[in-house]
């Protein structure tokens, strides 16, 4: 029963939202928007790195220039002048950057294009929007790389710049701005990779309620579904590996043929309302999924009315009731029709993915409805032959069609691959950030020593230890990291959170991953930075004060 008060309704949705409507298309492979937002959201946390590593270097390096830019203004060139010339080689480094990830994405379309199922190619890049959307971010991100350094820089004095005064050794909150973003981003998709992954192992791994392992499913669709599986049964009735022989109207699971389906109604009997899923199924179909009744039977071929109202349902369809024993029970969903007799009990299992909460099932042998997938459950013995066998009997009893067999496993595997590509493809953006997060670490912590090679050599004249000096480079760096965990923390919790509202079933999110995280951070931050300070440390101070 519905909110406006009946119990079927007829509702209008547009057509742009079908695809992304998960009520309407959980069992069709609609595609949730938070699914693509999410992908987005990765695409410019990588970009946003990128860019940050781009900018501070360019920082970085303008402060290098200072003599060339000091010499420049005391010739007379003006802000204008400056500004334009370092923009102008930013420019340049991201036409051929552009370039190359043009180059490098149509080299990647293939694998692109099998992973998310989808048919890009290089016409791609010819599109208004696309253009439009590279030029727009090219110029952007010359603009802001090239720019603030100019700016920065073209405020110094020319005493100041000509004296060598302009230096990093005291960095700006811009430059430690941009570090602490960059290192935020890696570490929300280096949690974000392993919750991910960990409910996708979650799901992928929870009991359905019947047993999945060593059984064949696939689709006789157009035919007598019922005469194919007699067929079946009389054509293996002798091979050893074969255990059982059923079949239903639906698949279990996703398999090759990539249909499924759902039939559902609710109704109301003796004042209460009656929600269940239907399927069809034929003998041995309990026994196929190793499904044992709670109360009652299954059906059999010693009970000739199991063919036609004889129902046997879940538990939790058979308390809609209210009885103290539903067995015998006979209801009329319709009127007009004869009425249904409950037979049987079993336990709850989950027809569908646990995108969905476990629901109410009814099963019949009604000869109205067709079987439309046949299950084989083998011994779990030398499965590639097996699966050849029943091949070449499918090919016998059904000349000219194509064999579409897949194990049950692989067909419930098949209803998470959305969750499989999320967690492949934040592992990956993952390893690109901190690799990039790393380079972009690994330079300015070059540039900030260089800077300070003469302080070094003075500290070590004095007698300060190799520890001492590298604990002294080290732990400006280890600040801004330990400042980028405090703010990746509550930000991954927050998303992921909102992320895992989507599963009926999901973990729980542990304050380890965070740990983990958090440790692997600081170490691989350590590990960037301590060549450069470690060789800064051990340097002869005489090379680098013998200029003074």
């Amino acid at each position: 029963k519905n909110s406006y008060g009946g119990y079927s309704a007829i509702k209008l949705l547009p057509i742009t939202e079908v695809h992304f409507n998960r009520e309407i298309g959980a069992h069709n492979g609609a595609t949730s928007k938070t699914y693509i937002y999410t992908v987005l959201l990765i695409s410019f946390f990588i970009l946003a790195i990128a860019c940050f590593n781009f900018i501070n270097l360019n920082v970085a390096r303008a402060f290098t220039r200072t003599k060339e830019v000091g010499v420049r203004k005391y010739l007379g060139a003006t802000r204008k002048q400056i500004f334009m010339q370092i923009w102008g080689e930013s420019l340049i480094i991201c036409l051929i950057a552009v370039l190359i990830g043009v180059c490098a994405a149509t080299f990647l379309f293939p694998e692109f294009n099998k992973l998310f199922g989808s048919h890009l190619s290089i016409s791609f890049f010819y599109k208004p929007s696309t253009l439009i959307m590279i030029i727009a971010s090219t110029l952007t991100i010359s603009l802001f790389a090239g720019g603030y350094p100019a700016i920065a820089i073209s405020r110094i004095s020319v005493s100041g710049i000509l004296k060598g005064n302009a230096t990093l050794k005291k960095p700006g909150a811009f430059r430690n701005s941009l570090i602490v973003l960059q290192f935020t981003s890696a570490c929300v998709l280096m949690a974000a990779t392993v919750i991910a992954y960990h409910q996708f192992e979650y799901i992928r791994t929870l009991p359905l309620g019947y047993n999945k392992q060593s059984i064949i499913s696939f689709p006789v669709t157009g035919n007598d579904g019922r005469k194919v599986l007699n067929q079946f049964r009389n054509e293996l009735a002798s091979q050893s590996s074969i255990l059982s022989i059923s079949g239903s109207d639906i698949n279990l699971g996703l398999g090759i043929d990539g249909n499924t389906s759902k039939s559902t109604s609710a109704f109301l009997i003796k004042g209460k309302n009656i929600y269940t899923n239907w399927i069809t199924v034929d003998y041995d179909f309990l026994k196929t999924l190793n499904i044992k009744p709670l109360r009652g039977r299954d059906f059999s071929r010693e009970f000739p009315s199991d063919l036609e109202r004889n129902l046997v349902v879940t538990e939790s369809m058979a308390k809609q009731f209210g009885e103290a024993d539903p067995i015998g029970l006979t209801f009329s969903p319709d009127s007009a029709a004869p009425p249904y007799t409950i037979v049987g009990i079993v336990p709850d299992f989950h027809l569908y993915s646990l995108h969905e909460k476990s629901e109410p099932i009814a099963m019949n042998m009604s000869a109205d409805h067709s079987i439309r997938y046949l299950f084989i459950k083998t011994t779990g013995n030398n499965p590639l032959p097996v699966m050849k066998q029943i091949e070449n009997t499918f090919k016998k009893i059904l000349p000219g069609k194509e064999f579409k067999g897949s194990f049950l496993d692989e067909n419930t595997d098949r209803w998470y691959r959305k969750e499989q590509r999320l967690s492949l493809l934040l592992g990956i953006s993952a390893i690109i950030a901190i690799i990039l997060s790393c380079l972009g670490l690994f330079a300015l912590a070059l540039l900030m020593i260089q800077q300070r090679i003469k302080e070094i050599g003075v500290r070590k004249v004095l007698g300060a230890s190799v520890i001492h000096i590298t604990n002294l480079l080290a732990k400006d760096f280890l600040k801004l990291v330990l400042l980028s965990l405090v703010l990746s923390t509550p930000l991954t919790w927050w998303a992921m959170s909102q992320w895992l509202r989507d599963f009926p079933y999901h973990i729980n999110i542990c304050w380890l991953t965070f740990a983990l995280v958090g440790f692997a951070a600081i170490l691989i931050s350590i590990v960037t930075i301590s060549f450069h300070t470690i060789k800064a440390a051990i340097a002869n101070p005489i090379k680098s004060l013998r200029t003074e």
